[in-house]
């Protein structure tokens, strides 16, 4: 019996290697004094410039481009409301806000 479990200890043992092995995982010692170090990639952010005659240059920013165009639609639609309101000193009405939403969502990243 004693012997039986020697064995599948072992066993045990043997395919934990092996599937350490196999992932690239070193955890039994055998730490090379040449290991490189890991290489993390830095976080890379995606920028959407679009030039408008009435804001001017949006920039938005994301961790996509899908992301850095919906920060530059958001930042569009924030200073054409906030130019708006400073000139007619009114607040935006539905549809005038809807034409915004229309123009924003649509602009193109340069």
């Amino acid at each position: 019996m004693k012997q039986a479990l020697t064995v599948i200890a072992t066993v045990l043992f043997l395919l934990a290697a092996h599937e350490a092995l196999a992932n690239g995982t070193r955890h039994f010692g055998s730490v090379s004094s040449h290991a490189e170090p890991e290489k993390h990639e830095a976080p890379k952010t995606f920028v959407c410039r679009y030039i408008s005659g009435d804001v001017g240059t949006i920039v938005g920013k994301g961790d996509s481009p899908h992301a850095a165009q919906a920060d530059a639609a958001e930042k569009c639609f924030d200073k054409r409301v906030s130019l708006f309101e400073t000139v007619r000193g009114q607040n935006v009405d539905t549809d005038r806000g809807q034409d915004f939403i229309d123009s924003c969502v649509n602009l193109t990243c340069s």
